[in-house]
């Protein structure tokens, strides 16, 4: 019990940090401090400078033969886990407004990984917990960088996959493992530049999502039937499937408590920025990553603590 009142006062923590950060997006707009077109700058410069900046800074460590390994296992399931909420996604949400249903199979494919899950694996598992959390947000962007943007944009050229593997998060994974398999030297100046805008990380989407809230029209969410099972799928049935099945195919420990902690967090920020940026449907979007945040107090100390249980 205590151990489980210990999670759940560090989830709480996070997601008033974030609530507070959405709080200021969505006094932005009602005070008409940013504008439609500089939310969506706002979105463009987390996608395209912040998001590869993370993936980058998150490989910038000393080079293990034995963490690799375990690294590049947290990688492939990673991306095994993905292939599952892909399937998940197609089989059970559904709508007839091509907009929205995007949204929903984006929302629940793609978790909050990096803003909600680094600081807990970092506050329970420590700083190994943080680098395989690197992993895992290494395989979110290439399923995010690749098969999301292939999902949500409405441009038949984004199904180039020479344009895929040029995408910016494909290639800061590719330059990150270079940087830590060959220990590359990296000169402080341009370290400490990546890391502040790496830092940026939560702030910047957290600031869009709150200013596309402000124009939601929540009595509609509230009887939104679609947004109550997405919702469930991925903050309850989804986590409790995945989690199961990579207990049972063996992996343990440290690896395996990460990934528990990154598969329960609720729906990217990333929803409401390509939602943005591909013209889909931003208030829905906005009212799935703001719900299922405010859920995610109560579901995910216990997907972590049951987690803990069995690793």
């Amino acid at each position: 019990m205590e151990a489980f009142l210990s999670n759940l006062a560090s989830v709480a923590s996070n997601v008033c940090v974030l609530f507070i950060l959405m709080a200021v997006g969505f006094l932005a707009n009602k005070l008409k401090i940013v504008n439609e077109n500089g939310a969506k700058c706002l979105s463009d410069i987390a996608l395209r400078i912040i998001t590869p900046c993370v993936i980058v800074n998150s490989f910038m460590r000393e080079y293990d033969p034995d963490a690799m390994k375990d690294y590049l296992i947290v990688l492939g399931v990673t991306l095994l886990v993905h292939g599952f909420l892909i399937l998940c996604a197609h089989f059970t949400l559904f709508d007839k407004i091509e907009d929205r249903k995007k949204v929903y199979r984006f929302a629940l494919i793609f978790s909050n990984a990096g803003y909600m899950a680094i600081p807990l694996q970092q506050a329970i598992l420590g700083e190994e917990g943080v680098f395989f959390g690197s992993a895992y947000i290494a395989g979110f962007n290439i399923v995010l960088w690749s098969y999301g943007v292939m999902m949500m944009s409405a441009d038949a050229k984004a199904f180039s996959i020479k344009k895929i593997l040029l995408n910016q998060g494909i290639v800061a994974v590719a330059v990150g493992m270079l940087i830590f398999c060959l220990s590359v030297p990296i000169p402080a100046p341009v370290k400490s530049a990546v890391g502040h805008l790496a830092g940026m990380n939560t702030a910047v989407p957290m600031l869009v999502i709150g200013y596309y809230f402000a124009d939601s029209d929540l009595k509609s969410a509230l009887k939104d039937k679609k947004s109550y099972l997405c919702l469930f799928l991925r903050l309850v049935a989804a986590p409790d499937v995945a989690i199961s099945v990579i207990r049972l195919c063996g992996m343990t420990g440290i690896p395996f408590l990460t990934m528990a902690i990154a598969i329960s967090t609720p729906c990217a920020a990333a929803t409401t920025m390509f939602s943005a940026k591909y013209n889909r449907d931003v208030h829905l979007s906005a009212r799935l990553v703001s719900f299922s945040t405010a859920l995610s107090v109560l579901t995910m100390p216990f997907v972590i603590a049951v987690s803990m249980l069995f690793a």
